[in-house]
């Protein structure tokens, strides 16, 4: 697949590949902000953020696309970007699905579970 170019991707054209699955920690410290508002949610939220994140990033290699390269694509803050891919920050639902047509993916590929 060749690799995303330096413009906004408007295309609603959507493919459903599969992603890996794997674990990564939270990069915002317990006295941030951040982290202070992570904290605060109930693990069940935590770890669907965290998921999501993981899903992005997965797909995001998988193309072998930078994550400056995805954000540009997306419209998208590059370091936005990277709280989201994290699990540090609450995507909006249309940043979903800019980053979705952005990576040619459907957004249910982004949330879905791993089965």
């Amino acid at each position: 697949m060749p690799k995303l170019s330096a413009q906004r991707v408007s295309s609603p054209e959507y493919g459903a590949p599969s992603a890996s699955h794997a674990v990564l920690t939270s990069g915002a410290g317990p006295n941030s902000r951040r982290g202070v508002w992570l904290a605060a949610l109930p693990d069940s939220e935590q770890r669907a953020l965290r998921h999501v994140g993981l899903r992005i990033t997965a797909l995001r290699r998988q193309r072998r696309v930078t994550r400056a390269e995805l954000a540009l694509a997306a419209d998208l803050n590059a370091a936005h970007l990277g709280t989201i891919e994290r699990g540090e920050s609450n995507a909006t639902f249309l940043s979903l699905v800019r980053i979705a047509v952005a990576l040619d993916a459907d957004v249910s590929a982004l949330i879905e579970p791993v089965r």
